[in-house]
């Protein structure tokens, strides 16, 4: 006879856990909140949020509830968004109270792996040894010789014309040429093989082509549903069967793992010749062994290796899109960026070179707030807390209220985006690119560390290599956009990326007319 006790009790057991998420969602502050109410109880508020091109609900909802509110998530979930200056940094300075949910974390997992992007606290420090700027002083000439290849490839193809050329997927090459050589002290030679591409490359590319679209896929609107229902190791091995490069990835990675250890075998001292940010994490993890402190292990460092590949390669390619992007719209500001890059008269500079060009430092920052590459960052709360705020709120009752009570498992979002083009923060000209701003921020910026710092310290990491790729580009090329203005769009996806309007399913593109120039150094 079949035993009904087991499928009941697991049935007894989902709707208790329903139950309780329905009393915490309508007993919880956040009900009171003012926000925008959603007819749906299935998909909340994120119809609206899916309709409209990305970031376009959330502006709307800004200017009509203030900023802090609530909106509706799936299954009535209350979801609190903020750009208060305040409540961001109490939640991004308490990493302990407020941690990455299960689906973004399954997500990233996915493609990057157990890396810095997904590990949490102590983790987090203990692989974060050998990140920082002076372990990248050595690195710059790998940047340099990478970026002068796509200089001279560009040359040949527009044979002293000006030529049509989508950039998107030659910066991509050259930033994964350039994460594989510096990173790993592995050559994909993505820009040798053009025409025949290698397979890492191939699947990276299809992958984040087919992701890219002016509104989200069917897949990810399926994938945001299930991420309420199912645990994070069922989406993380749903969306690793999506992601093809992983297996690939990993052959790679272990590999690498394999010879610096080899190497590293016997004395730390064989590592002493390494420049890679492998090298220096393995020689760093071994001086740990001899502190007595933790180290990390295998799969620990192997984590690291798609974190680089895909967080690090990708994120730079697409900032420096949309800084061409920028640039082709502001012909002064290209112009007077190129006259200080000329003023090196070199064409191989060295790190601190690149550092004392204080407009191209400028015009990176500048692209970064005003296209950033990750426009919103989700935390859930791990206990309850309350959350100050510098400006009050009233709720459906009639309440002012100068904090938020927040319960244990809800989720709070930060547009990172709107943060970046708020004008009460950078003044009435947020929205124009106008890279002279950074010399001097307006105090409501320098005061908000904990959003800054945060938001932007993994992509600066990275600054160098777009100051690289920029000295030897805007040296040889003019660059105006193939296209009108209107056309061109952000994708609905994790990492902002070009899309064209007029071709919804062609993937990520940034068509440029580059123009090759003949310039004389300055004396």
């Amino acid at each position: 006879m079949y035993n009904l006790g087991a499928p009941s009790t697991v049935v007894a057991y989902q709707i208790l856990r329903f139950t309780k998420f329905l009393y915490r969602e309508f007993t919880s502050p956040l009900y009171y909140l003012p926000g925008p109410r959603s007819g749906s109880l299935l998909f909340g508020s994120f119809q609206d949020i899916w309709s409209k091109d990305i970031g376009a609900t959330e502006t709307q909802w800004l200017r009509e509830y203030g900023r802090t509110f609530s909106f509706s998530g799936f299954f009535g979930a209350n979801r609190l968004l903020t750009t208060d200056t305040k409540a961001i940094s109490h939640i991004l300075l308490n990493s302990y109270r407020y941690a990455k949910p299960g689906f973004s974390r399954a997500a990233l997992i996915a493609t990057t792996g157990r890396g810095l992007l997904t590990v949490e606290d102590d983790i987090h420090r203990q692989q974060n040894p050998a990140f920082g700027p002076a372990q990248i002083r050595d690195l710059t000439e790998v940047f340099v010789a990478k970026s002068n290849q796509l200089r001279d490839i560009w040359a040949n193809l527009c044979d002293g014309r000006p030529t049509r050329i989508n950039v998107i997927p030659w910066h991509a090459r050259t930033t994964l040429d350039i994460i594989g050589l510096a990173g790993f002290d592995y050559g994909f030679d993505s820009l040798q093989s053009s025409e025949n591409p290698r397979k890492l490359h191939k699947q990276l590319l299809y992958f984040f082509q087919k992701n890219s679209t002016v509104r989200p896929s069917s897949m990810r609107r399926r994938m945001a549903w299930l991420a309420m229902v199912l645990p994070v190791k069922v989406l993380t091995y749903i969306q690793r069967r999506q992601f093809q490069a992983g297996p690939t990835m990993e052959r790679i990675g272990r590999s690498i793992l394999d010879a610096a250890k080899s190497e590293a075998s016997g004395a730390e001292k064989a590592l002493d010749n390494g420049r890679s940010i492998f090298s220096l994490l393995a020689k760093a993890n071994l001086s740990l062994t001899e502190k007595g402190e933790q180290r990390m292990s295998d799969d620990d460092v192997l984590a690291q290796v798609p974190t680089f590949l895909v967080a690090g390669h990708e994120t730079t390619s697409t900032a420096l899109s949309w800084t061409l992007f920028a640039l082709s719209q502001q012909p002064d500001v290209q112009q007077k960026l190129r006259d200080e890059l000329f003023t090196l008269q070199t064409e191989t500079p060295t790190m601190d070179d690149l550092n004392a060009l204080p407009y191209l430092d400028m015009v990176i920052r500048e692209s970064l707030r005003l296209y950033a590459p990750v426009p919103t960052t989700i935390r859930v709360a791990r206990q309850d807390d309350v959350i100050p705020l510098s400006q009050p709120y009233k709720d459906s009752c009639g309440v002012w209220h100068d904090s938020v009570e927040l319960k244990k498992g809800q989720t709070v979002l930060i547009p990172i985006s709107h943060i970046n083009c708020d004008e009460e923060l950078w003044g009435p000209d947020a929205l124009l690119f106008r890279p002279e701003r950074w010399e001097a921020l307006p105090a409501a910026v320098t005061s908000i560390p904990g959003v800054w710092g945060n938001m932007l310290t993994f992509f600066w990491r990275r600054a160098l290599v777009m100051k690289a790729l920029l000295f030897s580009l805007l040296r040889a090329f003019e660059f105006e956009l193939a296209v009108p203005v209107e056309d061109v769009a952000k994708s609905f996806t994790p990492v902002i990326r070009p899309v064209l309007r007029s071709e919804p399913d062609a993937g990520c593109q940034l068509p440029m007319i580059v123009k090759p120039l003949e310039r004389v150094y300055a004396l």
